[in-house]
Parts: structure tokens; C-alpha cells; sequence
């Protein structure tokens, strides 16, 4: 098995450069906060549901804090993933706290209005 990498901010965008995707963990209410550009959402809530999708390039989860996003990396890792895994160790706080761009999120094409907290 190999371990998943903790990385920081400008190491995911190095990451991001390299062709790995950058994969939001949040649930779909947190996303309306916004995102790191270019990221894609695979709420941990429904990780197992979409996991399969993932495969073809290194991944980089992406949480609140860097928890959740964490448990999902080990989790690719004992997977044994084909591609290299790492978390994003800052979270979407430490990303607004360094002054990075955040991006608006924008739901699935055939989801007609952006979930709410009732949702989630």
C-alpha cells in the first residue's frame, strides 16, 4: 500500500498543473461557500457511491479542515489506487486564509437549483 500525501496549498496547485483532480468532499450545502477552481464535488456522504469515477489520475481531497478529506486519501490508499492520492491538508479554511481565489460551485447540470441546508 502506499500512503497518501499531505500537501499545502501550492502544492496542490503544482498537483492541479500535473493533470490530478482536485475532488471536494463537503456536502453540497458547504459547496455554496464556494470552491477551489477546477475542483469537482464527491460528497463523503455518498464517497463509496462515486469512487469508482475517480479512477485515471491523482486525486486531491478537499475538505473544510483537512479531516474529512483525509479519511478520504487513507481510504483511496488502502485501496490501493492506481494514481497518487493526497489531501489537501489546509482545508478550504487555510486556502481562504493564504488569499487564494475561491470559485463559485456550480451544481450538476441536472440539478435545476443549488441544494440548501435542509438538504444536506
Amino acid at each position: 500500500m502506499r500512503p497518501h500525501a499531505e500537501i499545502d496549498a501550492a502544492e496542490l496547485l503544482e498537483w492541479q498543473a500535473r493533470g490530478a483532480r482536485v475532488v471536494d468532499v463537503r456536502e453540497e450545502f458547504e459547496l455554496l461557500s464556494g470552491v477551489i477552481p477546477g475542483a469537482e464535488s464527491l460528497p463523503l456522504s455518498r464517497f463509496l457511491d462515486g469512487v469508482d469515477g475517480l479512477a485515471g489520475a491523482p486525486v486531491v481531497f478537499v475538505c473544510a479542515s483537512g479531516s474529512r478529506s483525509r479519511d478520504a486519501a487513507a481510504y483511496m490508499a488502502r485501496q490501493g489506487f492506481e494514481h497518487e492520492v493526497a489531501n489537501f491538508s489546509g482545508g478550504m479554511k487555510g486556502w481562504r486564509e493564504e488569499g487564494r481565489e475561491v470559485a463559485p460551485w456550480r451544481p450538476p447540470a441536472d440539478r435545476a437549483e443549488p441544494p440548501t441546508e435542509a438538504d444536506g
